[in-house]
C-alpha cells in the first residue's frame, strides 16, 4: 500500500515553498493531497496542481458552521478585511474556512467568548485543530508537510502531533517572529530551514539539532530555470522593451491598520502611496517601465499608462524578476529572490512588520525610512550603473541548491 501525505499551506511564499515539493513527491509514487488555504488556491490553479480547500473538510456542510461562516464573511467584508472583488475569491470556501475555524474556537472557549475574541483580534485568533484532526484521520494520512505559518498551518502540526502522525515544517525565512514556537522539539518532527545560520539560531534557542535539516527554500529553486529567462525575453518583445529600458518592479502587499500583536497603528494606504510615487516617476523618466506585482490578497486598480503593467499570479515571479533591473518592496520574500539573481533591491522600510522583514534580517543597505526619499534612491541606483554587491545571505544561500529534492528526502526519511 502506498503512503499518503497531506500538504497544507496558505498563499504567498508559503505555497511557493511547498508546491514544488508536492509535485516532486507526487511523481515519486506517493499519494499526496494539498489543502490549499485562501490565496494558495489561485497559485496552484494557475500551475494545474490539484488541491481542495476547507469546503472539502469534514463538517464544512454543517448548518451551524455555514451560519457562522456567513455571519463572519459579512463582517469581514463590511470592515474591509476581505475583498469579494479580488481575483480568486471563492464565497463557498471563505464561508467554510471561517465557519470551521470559528466552530473550533467555540469548542475551546464557548460561543460568547469566541465572538469577543474574534471581534477584538480577527482571524489571527483562529487555530482549527479539530478540523485538521478530522481531516488527517479521515484521509488516513501517514505524514504531514506544511510551513511555519500560524493559524491553520500551526493547527495542522498540532493535530498531527495529537494523532502521532509525523510532520515536516518548511521554515521559509529566518524563523524570527515564530522562534518561540519552533524551538519546541514537539513542534514538527523535522524542520527544514534555508541556511545554516537559521539552524544555528534555532539550536541556540533550544531546538535539538538532529531535528533540523538545512535544505534551502524550494520557492527559490526555479530562479535559475532557463524557461524563465526565455519567457522574460518574450515579454520584452511583447511589451516593446529594449536594451535601454529600465524595468522597475513594485512587489506589493497589504498593510494592516494595526499590528496584530503590538497594536501599533499602521497606514493601510502605504502600498498605494508607494505605487503612486512610482507611477509619477514614469513621467520624468521616459526609459523607465513599471511592473506592479500585487500580493494575491490585494486588489490593484488598473492604471492606464503605456509603460505600466499589473502582473498577477498568471505571471511567474521568476520570469518577472529576470525581466527587472530593480525591485522595490517592503517585507516580501521576493526581495531575497531578486538578490539571489543579482538584481538591485530597494527596501521601503515603513511597514508595521519591518522588524520581521527578510531584507532587514540580512542588513540590506539600499533602503529608505521615509516615502519622500524613495524616488532619489531608485533613480540613483537605476541610472548610475551601480554594480550589484553581494552580501552574506546571497553567498551563503548559493551553497543550498535543489531544495525541493532535499525536503522530499527529509519527508521520505519519516515514511
Amino acid at each position: 500500500m502506498s503512503k499518503r501525505v497531506l500538504f497544507v499551506s496558505y498563499g504567498g511564499g508559503h505555497v511557493a515553498a511547498l508546491a514544488p515539493v508536492f509535485s516532486q513527491v507526487s511523481r515519486s509514487g506517493i499519494e499526496a493531497d494539498y489543502l490549499a488555504l485562501t490565496t494558495a488556491q489561485l497559485y496552484l490553479r494557475s500551475r494545474n496542481i490539484p488541491f481542495f480547500g476547507f469546503d472539502g473538510c469534514p463538517g464544512s456542510d454543517d448548518w451551524q458552521v455555514q451560519n457562522w461562516g456567513e455571519q463572519l464573511l459579512s463582517h469581514q467584508i463590511l470592515i474591509g478585511e476581505i475583498d469579494p472583488g479580488r481575483a480568486g475569491f471563492n464565497r463557498h470556501e471563505s464561508i467554510a474556512y471561517l465557519g470551521l475555524s470559528f466552530r473550533d474556537l467555540v469548542d475551546s472557549c464557548g460561543e460568547e467568548e469566541a465572538w469577543r475574541r474574534f471581534k477584538q483580534y480577527g482571524r489571527p485568533v483562529f487555530e482549527p485543530i479539530r478540523t485538521l484532526q478530522d481531516l488527517l484521520r479521515k484521509g488516513r494520512y501517514d505524514a504531514l508537510v506544511t510551513t511555519n505559518s500560524p493559524r491553520a498551518e500551526k493547527a495542522s502540526i498540532l493535530a498531527a502531533f495529537n494523532l502521532a502522525i509525523p510532520s515536516v515544517c518548511v521554515v521559509d525565512l529566518f524563523a524570527v517572529p515564530d522562534r518561540e514556537r519552533l524551538r519546541s522539539k514537539d513542534y514538527a518532527d523535522k524542520l527544514c530551514v534555508m541556511i545554516d545560520r537559521v539552524k544555528q539560531s534555532l539550536v541556540d534557542a533550544g531546538r535539538p539539532a538532529e531535528t533540523i535539516e538545512v535544505t534551502g527554500n524550494p520557492a527559490f529553486d526555479a530562479l535559475h530555470a532557463p524557461l524563465n529567462r526565455q519567457n522574460a525575453s518574450k515579454l520584452m518583445s511583447e511589451w516593446r522593451l529594449n536594451k535601454d529600458s529600465k524595468v522597475v518592479m513594485w512587489v506589493s502587499h497589504s498593510e494592516p491598520a494595526y499590528h496584530h500583536i503590538t497594536g501599533q497603528k499602521g497606514d493601510k494606504k502605504l502600498p498605494n502611496k508607494i505605487l503612486s510615487l512610482l507611477i509619477d516617476m514614469l513621467e520624468n523618466n521616459p526609459s523607465m517601465f513599471l511592473i506592479v506585482r500585487p500580493h494575491p490578497s490585494e486588489s490593484i486598480c488598473p492604471h492606464a499608462h503605456q509603460r505600466l503593467k499589473v502582473c498577477g499570479q498568471e505571471y511567474p515571479i521568476e520570469t518577472l524578476l529576470h525581466l527587472s533591473d530593480l525591485v522595490v518592496t517592503m517585507t516580501s520574500t521576493v526581495g531575497l529572490q531578486a538578490l539571489i539573481l543579482g538584481k538591485l533591491v530597494v527596501a521601503a522600510r515603513m511597514s508595521l512588520y519591518e522588524s520581521d522583514s527578510p531584507l532587514a534580517k540580512i542588513g540590506l543597505k539600499t533602503g529608505v525610512d521615509r516615502l519622500e526619499d524613495l524616488e532619489d534612491l531608485v533613480i540613483n541606483l537605476l541610472f548610475s550603473n551601480q554594480e550589484y554587491e553581494q552580501n552574506w545571505f546571497t553567498m551563503e544561500y548559493g551553497r543550498h541548491a535543489n531544495a525541493s529534492s532535499n525536503v522530499a528526502n527529509v519527508l521520505s526519511s519519516l515514511l
